[in-house]
């Protein structure tokens, strides 16, 4: 209405003269958000995102002023269809942000915080994938891979944790289109299951834009509680009609960069005597054997055929007087990194853009093929095809996208997994050469039995299962392989009404279907056993689109008004289909689902539908450019629940100080003050506020199952054990954010501070009811959580000469978040083991480590045993917290005459990790840590209260819990001392890490014979390394690495695949 009101007010300017025109730099690129002034006056307009500019003017004013950020001020005549030309100066560039609904604004105005990063800093970091390299670029934003495999996921936060239960990552938008980012399979074994962000080629992307506050992100409503990343792709630029080509080819070469230490002295066995196909090595001293060949077990009970066609023999075990037993041989293999190569990948990308005044396209291909750093069985393959155009047709614009990805994996085992390849090859005895792990069993018949595993339980393939399978055969015969289609259309029509006000329609939809194998021969250990064959399909389809009037008012003499209107319906469905067979007939059959008997066969499928329908308004009004306030408001229908929803937010900015209100030589530049409040939310999950049946199962303990689908009941549905809650609400996050953006020297220098405090009510939780309800339990709105937090981010041209510019950049961020209410609940379990878990507990940050500690007094000192040792807490507690206490980084650019060096260096303090694996090999006698012979001075007592005596050489450490030293030996480390036993607190660590994440020197061939010649504009090349140096006390792999992937548990590290160091070459060929 105020927009109809404001066109009917035109006639008050019929004395007054339009000009309009167009603001570009030196290489015909639009400036966005350039001031045009009157001159000698303060009125004046700002260029839109497009460059594009009409200011109304008196008949007598004939001279406009043209400035931006970043390029010389410059005076012209007020001429009708003006083109200006502005040259660059030594100011920072205009900073630009893209607002929620994906619109371009100017940062100076905008009243909120958030991250800008451009696509060529993700693109030069070298990452194969468009999450890690987002890593140390945002401030507020915490990536944690999951582990180092090809193409596997990780975890983004943003701000902390808004939610319990519910999805913890960021809702992503790609021009303006929501897309998927789901996760599916993470848990505590099998695979690295992929993020499908990591389906996007990073080649494609122009910039990212991180909303990290409510205010920033209210107009997503339901689905923006955790923040919104917006992603704007590459799209064609002005070329006077030319095709502008651009060729990159990059090769990387990746390397192991950290593995679990272990001991190489001591054999299989226990109590220093050696014993074949035992699982734990406290066995013999290897170096005390004699050498040579191992003396062969007789009678035989069969051998082991190799491939070259050697024999091998089971041998004696050792005795008290003869510790070593059959054992002869010396040789140690080093199975921390026997596993594993320098791996590679070669990306390759090449694209055409041009257009003219009335249109751009851009059209992209890439291929990326990496191998792992594993010797086999780990490989990702990603295809992609972007084309982008837009296109002008008088007052009429379409904008078009398409986008496509094939990819291909293969990703080994991990965690508590017999399967795993670090659970059983960490595991095995350093005297036993895992290289080799296939042969033919020869019984004392003389039968064969070919194509045996052969592990360090199984030395002559003799049995059917390994216990725990060797690696090698792990890497060479399980198949875990996913193929990915990928579809994201988007289509958008813009048509001006007049010169303030357009109408928008933006729809787009995102589809992929993810067709997913594991195949497990019959020898594989654990449930496995027998053969296991698992087809499924995963499938995503989303369809999204908004009708929106858009006005941009700039007639009023000191008042700027804009506003969008807004209509958004979103569908968003998935489905996973599939069957699992067991026991196979046919040992070595194609995948074949009927290779079982009927009995061992399951199917599974299951369906989700998501409808939301929402409404919105965005209003901005702007007095005299340096009073700017945004109000926003949102209301919602979403499916999940049955009521509607309303999510407001308000932003204020008070731009204190600009170039134009001081001295030319003033320290400050530029400031800004900004205060925002919004809200958003967290749905249900889909079906929560209904009662649901499902195919009825029984068991009890380790009793048999009673499936109703059996032949013998011949089927039936059950009620499900969750009570649907009509009831249900969306959870709601509300937060405040209070801010200041401030430049000096001339711009040279941006500082911007923002403090945050968010909490989230309504949370989501389940709740006991009445067994005279017939249910377990319900969901329902009982929990609190908040975060509060800081964040800075300070950019500087350090230094612009001649021939040399330095430029350097800190981002530092601190969040503290607390789970304020549960409802009465102690914890709720979110991931993890028995022995040491991931939750929420209340009055502590979300993911808190949970698990036993040792006994203490009010104190907190240990309560020692008769023999001076600790012992265990009867009670489970907080033990860790995997939140880091602060994160930053630095970054420095600097470019010499065609050279150019970057790097980035970041910092995590605190952050605790649960070193599982450590504790595990503890007890299996592989750790490094537990392979050492001491000696004391003094008499020591054993976990077992037997003596030591002083000057006796023993296997272990010497160790004081408090009480005088005592000895650590294999009767701890097999008890109390390890993670099988129930103190975890032991092996939690402190996660703080220093790491030189990125560095890259480059240099461009740039001359105009080369350009006359061959056509070639320019030619860069350049080398990268990632990952180059981590500084950390933490013992394990990486503290950079979670078990669980990017689930709500964090920290946990248990027998995780590990990451790479890498060093990357690339040339790019500009036409």
């Amino acid at each position: 209405m105020i927009f109809l009101m404001l066109g009917g007010s035109a006639s008050l300017f019929a004395q007054n003269k339009t000009i309009s025109g167009t603001i570009s730099d030196e290489n015909g690129n639009r400036i966005p958000f350039a001031t045009i002034k009157v001159k000698g006056s303060n009125k004046g307009v700002s260029s839109d995102e497009s460059g594009a500019f009409s200011i109304s003017l008196s008949v007598d004013q004939n001279n406009l002023e043209i400035s931006a950020v970043g390029f010389a001020t410059q005076s012209v005549k007020a001429t009708d269809k003006i083109a200006v030309t502005l040259n660059s100066s030594n100011k920072t560039l205009t900073p630009v942000t893209v607002s929620a609904l994906g619109f371009k604004k100017s940062k100076d105005k905008s009243a909120y915080s958030n991250s800008s990063v451009k696509g060529d800093a993700v693109e030069k970091s070298g990452e194969a994938n468009l999450i890690n390299g987002l890593s140390s670029k945002a401030s507020g934003v915490n990536i944690v891979r999951s582990n180092g495999d090809p193409g596997s996921g990780a975890s983004i936060q943003i701000r902390g944790q808004s939610t319990i239960t519910g999805d913890l990552q960021p809702l992503i938008v790609i021009d303006g289109i929501p897309i998927s980012n789901s996760n599916f399979g993470s848990t505590t074994e099998d695979v690295a299951q992929q993020s499908r962000l990591n389906d996007i080629n990073p080649n494609d992307i122009e910039s990212y834009e991180v909303l990290k506050g409510a205010a920033a992100a209210s107009l997503y409503g339901t689905r923006a509680a955790n923040g919104v990343i917006m992603i704007t792709t590459k799209k064609g630029k002005n070329s006077a009609g030319k095709v502008k080509i651009s060729y990159e080819s990059s090769v990387s070469f990746d390397q192991l960069n950290k593995s679990v230490p272990l001991q190489t002295n001591y054999a299989q066995g226990s109590n220093g005597v050696f014993s074949l196909n035992t699982s734990r090595s406290w066995g013999d001293k290897i170096s005390d054997r004699l050498g040579g060949a191992d003396v062969p077990l007789t009678p035989s009970t069969g051998y082991l055929l190799l491939p070259d066609g050697s024999q091998r023999y089971l041998v004696a075990n050792g005795t008290a007087s003869n510790p070593h037993g059959g054992r002869r041989s010396r040789d140690v293999y080093d199975h921390s990194t026997e596993l594993f190569r320098t791996g590679y990948f070669w990306d390759n990308n090449i694209s055409f853009s041009g257009g003219d005044d009335n249109g751009h396209f851009y059209l992209s291909l890439g291929n990326l093929d990496q191998k792992g750093i594993l010797k086999n069985g780990s490989d990702y393959l990603r295809r992609t095809i972007r084309f982008n155009s837009d296109r002008k047709f008088g007052a009429l614009q379409l904008n078009t996208g398409l986008a496509y990805t094939y990819s291909n994996s293969n990703r080994v085992q991990q965690g508590s997994n017999l399967n795993g390849i670090f659970l059983g090859g960490l595991r095995t005895s350093p005297d036993f050469d895992n290289s080799v792990y296939e042969g033919t069993y020869v019984d004392n018949n003389g039968i064969k039995y070919p194509g045996r595993q052969v592990s360090y339980r199984n030395q002559i393939g003799k049995n059917t299962t390994s216990g725990y399978d060797n690696p090698f055969w792990v890497i060479n015969n399980i198949t875990n392989q996913s193929r990915v289609n990928r579809f994201i259309p988007n289509m958008e029509a813009s048509l001006k009404m007049n010169d303030w006000l357009q109408v928008i329609n933006r729809a787009g939809l995102d589809y992929y279907l993810d067709r997913r194998i594991e195949n497990y021969p019959v020898l594989a250990s654990g449930d496995k056993n027998g053969g296991y064959l698992a087809e499924e399909t995963i499938s995503e389809f989303q369809i999204n689109n908004d009708l929106m009037l858009k006005a941009d008012y700039n007639k009023l003499k000191d008042i700027t008004l804009s506003g969008v209107l807004g209509y958004n319906y979103n569908t968003r469905s998935a489905e996973n289909i599939g069957a699992n067979v067991r026991s196979f007939i046919l040992p070595g059959a194609p995948f074949n689902l009927g290779n079982s008997a009927q009995d061992q066969r399951t199917a599974f499928n299951s369906q989700s539908k998501i409808v939301v329908n929402g409404a919105y308004l965005q209003g901005n009004i702007g007095y005299k450019d340096f009073l700017f306030l945004d109000l926003t408001g949102r209301y919602e229908r979403y499916s999940t629940v049955k009521n509607g929803f309303f999510y407001p937010s308000a932003s204020l900015a008070y731009i204190f100080k600009t170039a134009n209100s001081g001295k030319e030589n003033d320290i400050l530049s530029f400031g800004k003050m900004r205060f925002s409040y919004g809200q958003v939310g967290v749905p249900a999950g889909p079906y929560a506020w209904s009662d649901y049946f499902a195919p009825a199962a029984e068991s009890e303990s380790w009793g048999a199952l009673l499936d109703a689908s059996s032949s013998t009941y011949g089927g039936g549905y059950a009620r499900s054990a969750v009570q649907g809650n009509p009831n249900i609400r969306p959870e709601i996050k509300t937060e405040i954010e209070l801010g200041s953006d401030l430049r000096f020297f001339n711009n040279r220098l941006s500082l911007s501070a923002t403090y945050y405090s968010n909490k989230t009510k309504d949370v989501i939780l389940s709740v006991q009811v009445p067994s005279s309800t017939g249910y377990d339990n319900k969901l329902d709105n009982i929990g609190t959580i908040q975060n509060k937090g800081i964040e800075l981010d300070v950019n500087g041209l350090v230094y612009n000469g001649k021939n040399i510019k330095i430029n350097s950049g800190i981002i530092f961020s601190k969040n503290k978040n607390k789970v304020v209410d549960m409802g009465g609940s102690k914890s709720v379990f979110l991931n993890g083991f028995t022995g040491c878990s991931s939750r929420a507990v209340e009055g502590y940050a979300l993911g808190a480590l949970w698990g036993v500690d040792f006994l203490r007094d009010a104190n907190g000192k240990l309560i020692l045993d008769a023999n001076g040792f600790a012992q265990a807490n009867s009670e489970e507690g907080v033990i860790g917290d995997p939140n880091p206490d602060w994160t930053g980084a630095f970054n420095t650019s600097v470019s010499f005459k065609n050279f150019t060096f970057s790097f980035v260096i970041d910092h995590v303090q605190g952050g605790d990790v649960w070193n599982g694996t450590k504790g595990a090999l503890y007890t299996f006698g592989t750790h490094a840590d537990v392979g050492n012979q001491v000696v004391s001075n003094v008499d020591l007592h054993t976990y077992t209260g037997a003596t030591i005596a002083a000057g006796t050489p023993f296997r272990g450490a010497i160790y004081d819990f408090g009480g005088g030293p005592v000895a650590l030996t294999q009767a701890w480390y097999t008890d109390l001392g390890g993670s099988f036993g129930p103190v975890a607190s032991q092996f939690i660590e402190d996660g703080t890490r220093t790491r030189l994440r990125e560095a890259t020197l480059g240099y461009s061939f740039k001359n105009e014979n080369l350009k006359k010649r061959a056509k070639i504009s320019s030619i860069d090349i350049s080398l990268t390394g990632r990952n180059l140096a981590l500084i950390t006390k933490y013992s394990g792999i990486d503290p950079e690495t979670n078990l669980t992937g990017p689930s709500n548990g964090k920290g946990l590290d248990y027998f995780n695949n590990p990451s790479t160091r890498s060093y990357l070459f690339t040339i790019k060929i500009n036409y």
